[in-house]
C-alpha cells in the first residue's frame, strides 16, 4: 500500500517452508544509526532536512491508514544521494484497528517508545510524532536522550523524566528547534503536534531569523507521575545485556510494581471497574448462559428433522427459491441425463 520516494518499497512477498519473506527494493548506504556515529550530531540544517523526510515518509504511511509504532534511526536508510528511506513496518499498526490485545509486554525499541507505548495503550498518529522527536534528538545531540541499564528503566524515563532541552547540551541548536523536539515528545499526547502537518510548518520556520530569541517551550508536567524503580524487581521483568536498541517485547510499565532502595515502595494504581461496568459485564454473562440454555434446550427438545420438498419437474432456479423459503441450502448439483424432465429441470433430490 505504501509507494513513496521516503519509504522502502515493498516488491512482493511469500513464503519459503517455515519462513516468510519481503522482497523490497535494495539500497545502497548506511542506517541513519551508523550515518550518526559516523559523523557524529549531524549539522543543524543536516537534521532539519533529515527530519522533514522522515515527516514526508510517515505522513504518507498515515494517508494510507498506517502507524508504523517503531520509528528510530536503526529503520531508516540514507542513501547515497542523502534521501532517506523509511523500512521495517514490521509492527506497523492499520489506524482502522481498534481492538487491543491485552498482554503483559509490548513491541518496540525502548529508546524510542512513546509512553503510550510503554504503558500498554491504544497507538495513534501521535505515537509516530512523538518517536520522530526522539530521532531528531539523537540527530542533533549523538544520542537518544533516556539511556540505562535495562529497558524497564528507560520506558519509565519516557513515561516520567522531563525531556532534555537540546538547547542546554548543545548550545548552537535554535530554541525555536529545541521547541519542536519538546512539543513532539509531550508525555500527554493530547499536548504534542496532533497531525504530521503541524509538525512540519513548525519545524520548517524553526531556522528562520524570526524566531531566534523564541521562548523555551516549557512542558506541563502536572500529569507526569514518579514511579520508583526497584533493580530486582526489573531483573525479573528484564534478561542481561538485552539489545535494547532492537524491537522486542518489552514489560507494561504500569503493571509492574517497583520499589525503591532509597524511599518507600510504590504501586502504581489500576483503574477500578467502575459499577456502570459491572453491570454490563453481568448482563453480558447472564445473555450468553440464557443463550447456552437455550441452544442446548433446542438441541435436545426441538424438531431437528425437515422434509425436503418434492423439486422434480421445477427449474433450478424455481428449486433454490423454494429451498430458501424453507431455509435449507443445497450441498451439491449433480447433472444427470432423464428422458422423462426437460435439461435444467430437477429429476431427483436426495
Amino acid at each position: 500500500r505504501l509507494s513513496y520516494d521516503n519509504v522502502v518499497n515493498v516488491k512482493d512477498d511469500g513464503e519459503d517452508h517455515v519462513y516468510f519473506y519481503l522482497v523490497m527494493k535494495y539500497i545502497e548506504g548506511p542506517t541513519l544509526s551508523e550515518y550518526i556515529k559516523t559523523h557524529g550530531p549531524l549539522s543543524i540544517e543536516t537534521a532539519v532536512n533529515f527530519a522533514q523526510q522522515i515527516l514526508e515518509g510517515i505522513q504518507h504511511a498515515h494517508e494510507m491508514g498506517i502507524v508504523h509504532r517503531d520509528i528510530k534511526p536503526q529503520n531508516i536508510l540514507v542513501d547515497r544521494h542523502k534521501t532517506l528511506k523509511i523500512l521495517d513496518f514490521g509492527i506497523a499498526k492499520a489506524l482502522s484497528e481498534t481492538a487491543m490485545t491485552q498482554t503483559s509486554h509490548v513491541l518496540g525499541t525502548v529508546q524510542y517508545l512513546s509512553p503510550e507505548q510503554a504503558k500498554g495503550e491504544a497507538t495513534d498518529k501521535r505515537t509516530d510524532i512523538y518517536s520522530i522527536g526522539i530521532v531528531l534528538y539523537e540527530m542533533l545531540v549523538g544520542e537518544p536522550p533516556f539511556t540505562g541499564e535495562t529497558a524497564v528503566s528507560i520506558a519509565i524515563k519516557h513515561i516520567q523524566d522531563q525531556m532534555p532541552n537540546p538547547t542546554d547540551i548543545r548550545s548552537n541548536i535554535p530554541p525555536a528547534l529545541s521547541n519542536v523536539i519538546l512539543k513532539a515528545t509531550e508525555k500527554d499526547r493530547d499536548k504534542r503536534y496532533q497531525d504530521i502537518e503541524s509538525m512540519q510548518r513548525d519545524l520548517s520556520s524553526a531556522l528562520e531569523k524570526c524566531r531566534e530569541d523564541e521562548t523555551p517551550y516549557v512542558s506541563d508536567e502536572a500529569d507526569t507521575k514518579t514511579i520508583a524503580i526497584d533493580k530486582a524487581a526489573i531483573a525479573k521483568e528484564t534478561k542481561d545485556n538485552e539489545p535494547i536498541h532492537q524491537t522486542m517485547e518489552i514489560p507494561i510499565v504500569n503493571q509492574q510494581r517497583f520499589q525503591s532502595t532509597e524511599g518507600p515502595v510504590y504501586e502504581v494504581p489500576k483503574k477500578r471497574r467502575s459499577k456502570k461496568k459491572k453491570f454490563f459485564f453481568a448482563l453480558i454473562f447472564a445473555l450468553l448462559l440464557i443463550s447456552l440454555i437455550s441452544f442446548i434446550a433446542y438441541g435436545l427438545l426441538g424438531n431437528k428433522y425437515l422434509v425436503t420438498p418434492d423439486l422434480r419437474g421445477i427449474t433450478e432456479a424455481q428449486a433454490e427459491q423454494i429451498l430458501n423459503e424453507h431455509h435449507i441450502k443445497v450441498a451439491k448439483t449433480k447433472r444427470a441425463y432423464s428422458d422423462q424432465y426437460q435439461e435444467h429441470q430437477i429429476n431427483t433430490t436426495d
